[in-house]
């Protein structure tokens, strides 16, 4: 039975995560607590899809974005291609949009990564994080 998950090689130390509306105790921080027992739950807000917003210290060069099942396997890969981040995983489609904010204007992004200091998920139909994490290029 697994509940906890090791932090990778170039992930990520996140410092914070928010949520369109919360839907009881499942709250953003359970999807970054590296706890694969826990998940959050985001709801609707009066004027958007359900979202989910993890924050990172400082602005990093972000190449992917990986979202765990709660067994450890990996469920979604986002990851940067120059232009976008396009998504692996078996229902991609349920994702309406991965954003990543913050220094839009500060540094201009490379082709291995996107600078921010945050990485927004909005969703079409799914509402359910269990363990979301950010990966930045090596120097």
């Amino acid at each position: 039975n697994v509940t906890g998950r090791e932090r990778q090689a170039g992930e990520v130390v996140l410092a914070g995560a928010e949520l369109s509306a919360a839907s009881g105790s499942n709250t953003a921080d359970k999807a970054i607590d590296l706890d694969l027992s826990t998940y959050s739950l985001s709801v609707s807000s009066s004027d958007s899809t359900p979202w989910i917003k993890v924050k990172l210290r400082t602005v990093s060069c972000i190449r992917a974005v990986v979202e765990y099942n709660s067994d450890g396997t990996v469920q979604y890969v986002w990851t940067w291609s120059g232009n976008l981040f396009s998504c692996k995983g078996p229902d991609c489609p349920v994702f309406h949009d991965l954003m990543v904010e913050g220094a839009e204007k500060m540094f201009r992004d490379k082709f291995h990564c996107k600078f921010g200091d945050s990485v927004k998920l909005q969703l079409i139909n799914t509402n359910k994080y269990n363990e979301i994490a950010v990966f930045q290029a090596g120097e």
